[in-house]
């Protein structure tokens, strides 16, 4: 199935480029988890105190990275997908249904994303802090949240233009020509 979402158009220097950039910042933050999970363990071992943080800045971190990491996973083919019935319909009919799927995700996710924004308001402006040492401004982590959507969002679009593209490629083509 992703081999033919690949295959049917070009997608462009700019998205390539924020896939790359979402790519390598998932990467970063996988890094960082291991090196504050590291840090913890060879602090218990060898110096047997703990950074009291770990657990905390992980979370945030495996936060960020399943946010992050929705673009990238919507783009692979791994995210909105129904394989089982997708084997059973014909070339074109899956063409129509991936678009379907991807116009009623969006919805669904522009709604996400309001919401998401309007929680990162609202602990901005109640001033919320996390009940832990390091006090964390409750926004700065939930922030991902909306970045990440945002993210998706714009990787949608993309594929709803590559699914319009797929099913009237005459149309579109030309139109760009002009």
């Amino acid at each position: 199935m992703n081999q033919e979402r690949d295959i049917r158009v070009g997608r462009g220097r700019s998205f390539d480029i924020l896939l790359k950039g979402q790519t390598s910042l998932c990467e970063f933050v996988v890094l960082s988890m291991v090196l504050i999970i590291s840090a913890e363990v060879i602090c218990r071992q060898i110096f047997g105190v703990s950074l009291q943080i770990t657990y905390e800045v992980a979370g945030y971190l495996m936060a960020a990275l399943t946010f992050f990491g929705l673009g990238i996973s919507l783009h692979g083919g791994g995210l909105f997908r129904v394989e089982f019935v997708y084997m059973w319909i014909p070339s074109r009919g899956r063409l129509v249904l991936q678009l379907v799927y991807d116009l009623v995700s969006l919805v669904f996710t522009l709604i996400l994303d309001y919401q998401l924004f309007r929680q990162v308001i609202s602990s901005y402006n109640r001033g919320y802090v996390e009940a832990t040492i390091l006090a964390t401004p409750l926004y700065i982590p939930q922030l991902v949240m909306p970045i990440g959507v945002t993210l998706m969002i714009i990787v949608l679009l993309a594929e709803i233009r590559n699914d319009l593209r797929a099913l009237f490629p005459c149309r579109i083509h030309a139109e760009e020509r002009r």
